[in-house]
C-alpha cells in the first residue's frame, strides 16, 4: 500500500506472522526476506499478562536476534470479546502505565494501544510505525549499568537474558 508522508509517496508492506509455537521455524524465515524491515510491531492483548510476558520473553528477543537493527513498537491490542463471546469491559488507556513499563523494559521504542473492534488508535499505531521507520530512534539502553548495542544486543557476552517480571 502507498501512503503520503509530507506529500511524498511512501510504500508500506505489512507482514503478519503467527505466534503459535509450531510455526517458530517458519516464522524465522520471514526475517530472512531480502526486503529491509524498517519497524516491527509486537502485539499483545490488553489485560492478558501472558501476552505481555510472551512479548518480553519471546518476541522482543526474536526481533533482536533476527533483525537487530530494526526498532520495534509494543502495541497493546484490545480484543473486545472473551472466549465465550462476551464483550470485555475496557477503556483504552486504563493500563497504559503497565504497557509503557513493559515497553521500556524490553527495549521497545514506544508503547501504543488500539482497539480492533472500534478501530480506535489503529491509524495512530500505523502513523507512528511509519514515522519510526522514516526517522529511526537511537537504540535504547535497557539497563543503567550495561550499555547495549543497537536494539538490545548486549556488548557483554555473559549478560543475563531479559525477563518480564509478570
Amino acid at each position: 500500500m502507498s501512503v503520503l508522508i509530507g506529500g511524498e509517496p511512501c510504500n508500506v508492506l505489512l507482514s503478519n506472522t503467527t505466534g503459535q509455537e509450531s510455526y517458530d521455524g517458519l516464522r524465522s524465515l520471514n526475517y530472512l526476506d531480502p526486503l529491509k524491515r524498517d519497524v516491527i510491531l509486537l502485539c499483545a492483548e490488553i489485560g492478558c499478562d501472558d501476552d505481555y510476558a510472551l512479548a518480553a520473553e519471546k518476541w522482543a528477543p526474536e526481533a533482536r536476534r533476527f533483525a537487530p537493527e530494526t526498532p520495534y513498537i509494543l502495541v497493546g491490542v484490545r480484543c473486545p470479546k472473551d472466549d465465550g463471546g462476551k464483550v470485555k469491559p475496557y477503556t483504552l488507556g486504563d493500563d497504559v502505565m503497565h504497557g509503557k513499563a513493559m515497553a521500556k523494559k524490553m527495549g521497545a521504542h514506544l508503547y501504543l494501544e488500539c482497539d480492533v473492534f472500534t478501530l480506535q488508535g489503529v491509524k495512530e499505531v500505523f502513523d507512528e510505525a511509519i514515522m519510526t521507520a522514516l526517522n529511526p530512534p537511537d537504540p535504547p539502553v535497557l539497563d543503567k549499568e550495561k550499555k547495549m548495542s543497537r536494539w538490545g544486543r548486549s556488548k557483554s557476552k555473559d549478560s543475563a537474558p531479559l525477563t518480564s517480571g509478570i
